[in-house]
């Protein structure tokens, strides 16, 4: 069976949020509904474990009582009457839509004009009322409901184009284009779908990256790691080599200046021990980690921003995600922009700093404080909170292949 290609529009977007509310269910618990034609059935979210659709969402119905499934939808067979598979699901899903408070309760079966098409026709649409039934609040509305965006001037930095302000539930602002914010969203979304995509990484570069959080972890504080010649020049900068951050594109500096850089900031370090990722999103923070960055100058090449990430990463991996062109920097970098630089200006790194916080704070809002904290160690990759970020960040940038740039 090939994967199903991926809906767009509304279709895409209702079956998202029908598989997050019953997500939201917890696993293994299923909604109770009636079909159109009355049937009891229930409705489960999961994904794929394998074969060809491994990793793609899908919804299993099964008839009350029963446990051989009676259907599966995926997100390409939304709004038909059919599956891709001949199976028919038009009475399943418009209950789910309405039980789920989507849209209004449909009237009868005549909703969808012609309940008899088979997938390969175009979706209905008219099942679906462009708002919700008076006094009823839908998923849709609560998953993309985004505030008001206002254009801010953006001659600061003029390869960012299309950079705006967007004032966030929490209150706290950040800088941000639709587009990006659509990914941001996507990612939270589905976050262990990107997560457990197959990573891009190297055995031996992911071991010593591995051995180096360990060891980080043997340490009471980052003062005292920083005071360890061996753990900074012979652990922290080992593994930045095997990283590939000492090669033609990024040079460090020698042994000795690499730790006597790095002990000056211990203070500035110490300071932002008790932070996590989420902190991100207050500006003054990410400025100062900026600031930081740039100052401290471990890199004879332009790369000071990456650099410095990557070894923050290693000092503080719950706050600092390693940063880099490839993935971090495509992610937060809208298609239309063929030239992905090093992200050392300060409205670029603002964007991409408080973008992470962002996706650190939804992802405790949406799942409940600790849940970053519950997945660590949970894979090899999963070594620490602001990683798993990053895994996720390089799964979707691998998923929508964002690193081919339109023309």
């Amino acid at each position: 069976m090939s994967r199903c290609p991926e809906p767009t529009g509304k279709s895409r977007g209702i079956f998202n949020a029908v598989w997050t509310a019953l997500r939201a269910l917890g696993k293994g618990n299923e909604l109770e509904f009636e079909s159109t034609g009355d049937t009891a059935s229930t409705a489960e979210a999961d994904c794929a474990s394998k074969g060809n659709l491994r990793g793609s969402k899908y919804i299993r119905i099964r008839t009350l009582g029963k446990k051989p499934p009676a259907a599966y939808i995926y997100p390409c067979c939304w709004g038909y009457s059919q599956n891709h598979s001949g199976t028919r699901i038009g009475h399943y899903w418009p209950r789910l839509e309405t039980e789920l408070r989507l849209v209004g309760e449909p009237e009868d079966d005549q909703t969808t004009p012609d309940r008899n098409r088979k997938h390969a026709s175009k979706p209905a649409e008219s099942v679906r009322s462009e708002g919700t039934s008076p006094g009823r609040v839908g998923v849709l509305d609560t998953l993309h409901s985004l505030p008001e965006i206002r254009q801010i001037p953006n001659d600061r930095d003029p390869g960012l184009v299309g950079i705006k302000e967007r004032t966030l539930v929490t209150g706290r602002k950040l800088p941000m284009n639709t587009e990006i914010s659509g990914r941001i969203v996507e990612l939270v979304r589905d976050f262990e779908i990107y997560t457990g995509e197959e990573m891009p990484f190297g055995d031996w570069a992911w071991s010593i990256h591995r051995e180096t959080v360990i060891l980080r972890k043997q340490f009471s504080s980052v003062e005292n790691a920083i005071h360890s010649y061996d753990f900074i020049v012979k652990h922290v900068g080992h593994t930045l080599v095997a990283w590939g951050m000492d090669g033609r594109e990024a040079k460090l500096v020698p042994p000795a200046e690499f730790h006597s850089r790095i002990k000056e900031c211990g203070p500035r370090l110490s300071s932002w021990e008790p932070y996590s990722t989420s902190d991100l999103i207050t500006e003054s923070l990410a400025r100062d980690l900026l600031d930081t960055f740039k100052t401290l100058g471990l890199s004879k090449t332009s790369s000071q921003v990456v650099t410095a990430s990557k070894v923050m990463h290693h000092l503080l991996p719950n706050l600092v995600p390693p940063i880099d062109r490839e993935y971090t920097s495509r992610f937060f970098t809208p298609r239309g922009l063929k030239n992905v630089r090093e992200p050392n200006s300060t409205t670029q790194f603002l964007a991409i700093a408080q973008g992470l916080g962002w996706i650190a704070k939804s992802l405790e809002e949406q799942y409940g404080k600790g849940y970053l904290t519950s997945l660590v160690d949970r894979t090899e990759y999963a070594t620490s909170e602001s990683k798993i970020i990053d895994n996720a960040i390089v799964g979707y940038v691998k998923r929508h292949n964002l690193k081919k740039v339109s023309k």
